[in-house]
């Protein structure tokens, strides 16, 4: 006997025994269980996102993030002098911070950001991982896959190139397990991926 028919004549024998006991299914039910969530700082989280023991993580990265313990970034002044970036110019910033997969699948990750000419890149190959349409090594974007306990550090790209203002917002990282909702744009690629072209 095929499986498929085994199993479907097991479906029918529990049907004809509920109603020989004279039972029904319900219409609605309501059962309380208990869920326990557990919220950790960035530095510690599922998606691990870690300042680093680099000169610009140490000048530039606030690991704590205040009272919410998460992570941020500000360029500006520093203790030598120094007010912020030059007008006009593009200037790299590697090695600011650390994106660990610290979940129990594989993962791809790219990043959003909101203020112009800020872009990121994973500063371990030089690969640009903003999705922003402004390509930071004149490549295409590579959106990230990350097998579990394994990560890579992140750079900071800014393009004042007529813009020269100072500029604040939010970066958005974003990580899905589910290659269905990896974005397939033109202009970058998908790595770990036949949609993006494979890669190594």
């Amino acid at each position: 006997m095929k499986r498929r028919n085994f199993i479907a004549g097991m479906g029918a024998l529990t049907t004809c025994s509920a109603a020989a006991m004279g039972t029904g299914a319900f219409t609605s039910l309501s059962a309380s269980r208990n869920v326990s969530v557990s919220v950790s700082p960035d530095s510690s989280a599922y998606l691990q996102l870690k300042a680093l023991s680099t000169p610009n993580s140490n000048e530039f990265v606030n690991g704590s993030g205040g009272r919410s313990d998460t992570l941020s970034i500000s360029i500006g002044d520093n203790e030598v002098g120094g007010k912020g970036v030059n007008e006009q110019a593009k200037t790299h910033f590697d090695d600011l911070f650390s994106i660990t997969n610290h979940g129990s699948q594989p993962v791809w990750i790219w990043m959003r950001s909101n203020i112009p000419g800020v872009n990121y890149y994973n500063s371990d190959i030089d690969e640009g991982i903003s999705l922003d349409g402004n390509n930071v090594f004149n490549d295409r974007e590579v959106i990230q896959y990350v097998e579990v306990g394994n990560g890579f550090n992140v750079g900071l790209a800014i393009n004042t190139v007529g813009r020269p203002s100072d500029r604040d917002g939010q970066s958005t990282i974003i990580a899905k397990a589910d290659e269905e909702d990896v974005p397939d744009e033109p202009g970058h690629a998908v790595q770990n991926s036949d949609r993006g072209g494979p890669r190594t």
